[in-house]
């Protein structure tokens, strides 16, 4: 998939030079503006593409990484009371103006009252981080786990519903731009433009493997498929998604016909591609950048990611069931 996109924007690229080299040409024919208007053109064409492109492009890349909401690797009492610091000044994890005050106010004493202990830290930012991830009902706060199975829900519902692969993919894109805005807030800190336009990064290949998926399921006689007995293979994508639609969509979903199951199928598709991009996120914000950095790590994050998103799409599509009244 890098290799195809990077190979698509280097021939955009080299169109794009052509016809602006075209355009230049052009201005340079016209006697009345003189030769020196095409390197006046190519001029402004380059202060407008360092502003607009390269600039914003710049502050994506070099913008600070987000703490790694983790206490492991912090041995020191030190350093574990700095992090318990930081989560204590961000708490926008909860809605309510008067809690959040209390809360940082209650952890900030908490983590200065045994700055020297390193077990009463560990314990103290352990709870706070697992109030983040897994949330707590009497506190009305919706952990990040709870957060990304409603999202990816709210895309198996509104894809399987679609007939149409173009809104799946507009659909995709755009509920998990939201789902990782979501997130990322759940965690209680506040990024910078920047910071979430590089977290944002990782959405495209989701929205472009979900059409793809969908054009793909186009050709499938979903219905014969779903009737057919067949043993689920715990290896590749495609085994899976064949073991999910012959022993789970078929007898769960079995009273949908034709395109309604197909459809259904694309829902679970897109469910599960959401499933794995959150689960990518939550483990990059516990992680932080080494999540994403080098061949193998980002190879065991994807996997992490793939094997809990496999995990919870059967549950998923079974609460989401009375959704599409069958």
């Amino acid at each position: 998939m890098k290799r195809i996109l990077i190979t698509v924007g280097f021939i955009i690229v080299i169109i794009l030079l052509g016809n602006i080299f075209t355009i230049g040409e052009k201005i340079s024919n016209f006697p009345a503006i003189g030769v020196y208007a095409e390197w006046i053109f190519y001029a402004i064409l380059v202060i407008l593409v360092l502003h607009f492109i390269v600039k914003p492009i710049y502050k994506i890349f070099s913008a600070p990484e987000l703490p790694p909401l983790s206490a492991d690797g912090k041995t020191s009492a030190n350093e574990l009371h700095q992090f318990g610091r930081k989560l204590a000044g961000n708490c926008y994890y909860i809605a309510d103006q008067k809690a959040r005050d209390e809360h940082c106010t209650e952890l900030a004493h908490d983590i200065d009252k045994y700055s020297h202990d390193e077990t009463e830290l560990q314990a103290i930012i352990k709870k706070e981080l697992s109030l983040r991830f897994e949330g707590d009902d009497t506190l009305k706060i919706q952990g990040i786990n709870s957060r990304i199975t409603g999202w990816a829900k709210t895309v198996f519902v509104t894809t399987a519903i679609s007939q149409s692969s173009r809104i799946d993919t507009a659909l995709v894109l755009y509920l998990n731009i939201k789902m990782i805005a979501d997130i990322v807030r759940a965690t209680g800190f506040r990024p910078s433009r920047s910071q979430m336009l590089k977290i944002y990064i990782n959405i495209f290949s989701t929205a472009f493997l979900a059409y793809g998926v969908s054009e793909v399921l186009e050709d499938v006689d979903i219905e014969n498929v779903a009737a057919t007995t067949a043993e689920t293979s715990s290896g590749s994508f495609s085994d899976f998604f064949q073991g999910l639609v012959d022993n789970f969509l078929g007898s769960i979903l079995g009273s949908l016909t034709g395109s309604l199951l197909k459809s259904a199928g694309d829902g679970a598709v897109n469910a599960l591609l959401t499933l794995r991009l959150g689960y990518v996120t939550r483990i990059y914000l516990q992680r932080g950048h080494e999540a994403v950095t080098g061949a193998k790590n980002r190879c065991a994050t994807r996997h992490e990611a793939r094997k809990k998103a496999y995990s919870n799409i059967k549950n998923l599509i079974i609460s989401a069931k009375s959704h599409l009244a069958v």
